[in-house]
């Protein structure tokens, strides 16, 4: 039996470049709370909200019903490698990871593929997706559930998922 779906009311997103930010974000009564690296961070900021980003999940995080995620800047960016390969290096990495500007399902298929299960459980989303429902067909059927797609939507939920979205 498929895990249930945890039903969200609000997300609130808190900026890499200051970490008191999160801290507050997590006390608003926000369902998910989302540490911002890309549109919310000047380019000339980015690398230390990189840094930021790491500090504040290199302390153990409170078991509050707060779901923590991670928006990484684009993939196909120098800012997005990096944000990626700090991610993938970090002892203590997210949670979870908001994966912006989405392309092609080779983009989630090559994340995916580099990650951890045990350590990111339910580990990404995709936002600003602008694609046809067949290209996210392609790219629900790159994340296999109970994998870096964690358990929230069993297959054929998650295609519907994007399917929908790509409908609306």
């Amino acid at each position: 039996m498929p895990a249930p779906i945890q039903p969200r009311r609000s997300f609130i997103f808190s900026p890499g470049t200051d970490p008191s930010m999160f801290t507050k974000a997590l006390g608003s009564g926000a369902d998910i709370v989302c540490v911002e690296l890309e549109d919310g961070v000047a380019p000339h900021d980015k690398d230390d909200a990189r840094e930021n980003m790491l500090a504040i999940f290199a302390e153990p995080q409170a078991d509050d019903g707060v779901e923590r995620i991670v928006r990484v800047n684009e993939l196909g960016s120098d800012y997005g490698r990096a944000d990626l390969a700090a991610i993938y290096e970090a002892k203590s990495p997210p949670p979870a990871l908001m994966l912006p500007k989405v392309n092609t399902a080779e983009e989630v298929r090559g994340v995916s593929d580099k990650l951890d299960a045990e350590r990111f459980d339910e580990n990404m989303g995709a936002l600003d997706v602008s694609l046809s429902a067949d290209e996210l067909a392609a790219m629900s059927a790159a994340v296999p559930v109970g994998a870096a797609a964690g358990n929230r939507y069993p297959d054929a939920q998650l295609a519907k998922v994007f399917v929908d979205s790509a409908a609306s």
